[in-house]
């Protein structure tokens, strides 16, 4: 069970949210969870690994899937012990429709989005020379039935990977004379500023970079993240990755 930090009397709770639950979360400003989830129970995990699960299966299904958490009073999961179900290696609490107004009332502060999966990216996606250039493992990774879109790692950092076409507006953005000091660059992620994730397509299954987006000069310039390509979808499979600035 997750203590919340700097809130003693708080445990943090993982769900996973479909676009209709994240659109109200938002309208409420990330105060209150609907009040009704049609087709679906409202089960909350005590860790963030069983709500990543399901939000995969939500994106595979339904385009989308989001995992979120929040903090509640200690005194309501207690209350709560009731519709727990699982062990230590996936504690959940499956509540009815009558303990959600509770449940919002004893929430400590917003609800938060952590990640975001996405359905599977179409052929057309793959369709330009650029696209079918990327490294198969990368192209096999967004074509999956769910995968990372974006959102906060473990360790407090935060990962947006990109689309094909994405990457190639970002790379036009960046520059002819930036492209040109780094040859055969495409950009697959960054961090949601300044730091480009990048691969050299010149190699099959290349190291994964960190570019800066204004002071790289180089290939010399860049950060090895992964070895490989396959080695960081290892890593995002496993929950581990993190950027590294050594």
């Amino acid at each position: 069970m997750e203590r919340a930090p700097g809130r003693e009397d708080t445990i943090t709770l993982w769900r996973a949210a479909t676009q209709a639950e994240h659109d109200v979360l938002a309208a409420t400003g990330w105060k209150a969870w609907p009040a009704s989830t049609p087709g679906r129970g409202f089960d909350a995990y005590a860790e963030r690994r069983s709500a990543e699960r399901i939000a995969q299966s939500l994106a595979a299904t339904g385009g989308v899937g989001y995992v979120t958490s929040f903090d509640v009073q200690s005194a309501f999961v207690d209350h709560c012990l009731q519709y727990r179900r699982g062990d230590e290696g996936g504690i959940g609490y499956g509540l009815p429709e009558a303990e959600i107004p509770g449940l919002n009332e004893h929430t400590v502060g917003a609800v938060i989005e952590q990640a975001d999966y996405r359905a599977a990216l179409g052929s057309h996606e793959f369709a330009s020379g650029h696209a079918q250039a990327l490294p198969a493992s990368w192209r096999g990774y967004l074509q999956r039935p769910a995968w990372f879109r974006r959102g906060w790692l473990p360790r407090g950092r935060y990962l947006w990977l990109y689309t094909p076409r994405e990457g190639v507006e970002l790379a036009d953005a960046w520059g002819e004379d930036s492209v040109e000091l780094h040859p055969g660059i495409a950009i697959i992620g960054g961090d949601g500023s300044r730091e480009h994730l990048a691969v050299d397509l010149r190699h099959d299954d290349p190291p994964v970079v960190l570019v800066d987006a204004f002071g790289s000069e180089g290939w010399e310039d860049a950060i090895e993240q992964t070895p490989s390509v396959t080695h960081l979808i290892d890593l995002l499979d496993a929950g581990t990755f993190d950027f590294t600035w050594e």
